[in-house]
């Protein structure tokens, strides 16, 4: 073989070399381009899992913070129940002495109405017995009277205090009773909202560990895509350079 033709053959091999090179890059880019849609996708995909990981752990996280509320809430009213308790039966201890108070003002007044009544009648027939002891008489029966009327009174506003005391009780056992279907909504193990709210965050929690997994496999993938595209864009650079300065050689 000749020199020309050892050339020819030579610059024919590069030629080869540089369609084969070719060829191969273009494969490593399309096999690129591919990997990195995929882990775009797969990186949205893990992003979107995560977001909703984070908005299922704060749900139940407002669940958990609810329950607590309302155990410290039915605490609180339990304490509240026993204070009510305490009042209502020093409210109703006024309201006994205080009835029995009024018996004895009703009764002195009573009294005193009549005492009066029997000195003006007396005075009538004994013209001795002086004004003064009269006017002392009636005097005596209207603060009798005063005195029933202030009883009745402090009667009325023990019975009224007592009625509030009684009314408070019944507003706090309302409120133990919505608070209990509350919680029992909240806690219910079959269909409570926190086991719901636990069971969507378990989900998401798993989802979200499948999808990192797939989104690392796809990172993997593509940095080995990448470097597959380097080696082949070398490799086609470095073969046109040998046949560019074969061609060279052989036009001198």
């Amino acid at each position: 073989m000749g020199y020309t033709e050892e050339k020819n053959q030579r610059i024919l091999k590069l030629q080869l070399e540089v369609n084969q090179a070719t060829k191969d890059q273009a494969k490593a880019q399309s096999d690129a381009t591919a990997k990195a849609n995929t882990l775009t996708s797969r990186t949205t995909i893990y992003d979107q899992d995560a977001v909703d990981t984070s908005t299922s752990q704060a749900n139940l996280k407002l669940a958990d913070t609810a329950i607590a509320t309302s155990e410290s809430a039915k605490a609180v009213i339990e304490i509240a129940d026993e204070s009510i308790a305490q009042l209502y039966e020093t409210v109703m201890d006024l309201v006994k002495n205080a009835h029995e108070t009024a018996n004895k003002a009703v009764a002195a007044a009573k009294s005193m109405s009549d005492l009066s009544a029997q000195i003006d009648k007396a005075k009538t027939k004994n013209k001795l017995i002086s004004d003064l002891l009269t006017a002392d008489a009636k005097k005596g029966s209207a603060d009798a009277s005063k005195a029933v009327t202030d009883a009745i009174t402090a009667l009325t506003d023990a019975m009224s205090a007592a009625g509030m005391a009684i009314k408070l009780y019944n507003s706090l056992e309302a409120t133990s009773g919505q608070l209990d279907s509350v919680a029992s909504e909240l806690t219910d193990k079959k269909e409570g909202i926190h086991v719901s709210l636990a069971d969507i965050n378990t989900r998401n929690q798993k989802k979200t560990e499948h999808s990192l997994s797939e989104k690392e496999k796809a990172e993997s993938a593509s940095n080995e895509a990448n470097n597959e595209l380097t080696k082949q864009t070398a490799r086609l650079t470095m073969a046109i350079a040998a046949l560019a300065a074969a061609n060279a050689a052989v036009s001198q």
